[in-house]
């Protein structure tokens, strides 16, 4: 995937909650979630398993999530810190 932060896979997400970005594998590309925006196109449209932790939606090939970065900067040093990089 594009950085090296953890992401968690598409099974576990939840389009309602603030504060996360998806990945698209397709375009590389980090998107940040809008639960009010993205939310109701996934309600209303749907996704579908694209299979290997795959979601097909909106064109678009989603293949995991994470709390937003910006929010985030404890996981953040927390994964940096496991996995021995400087911040």
């Amino acid at each position: 995937m594009a950085d090296t932060i953890d992401w968690r896979p598409m099974a576990d997400f939840d389009p309602s909650k603030l504060e996360q970005q998806v990945h698209d594998r397709l375009n590389d590309q980090i998107i940040d979630w809008e639960p009010e925006r993205h939310g109701k196109n996934w309600d209303q449209h749907g996704y579908r398993d694209f299979g290997g932790g795959i979601v097909e939606w909106d064109g678009l090939l989603l293949d995991g999530w994470r709390p937003s970065i910006r929010r985030a900067p404890t996981e953040l040093i927390r994964t940096a810190r496991r996995r021995g990089q400087a911040l």
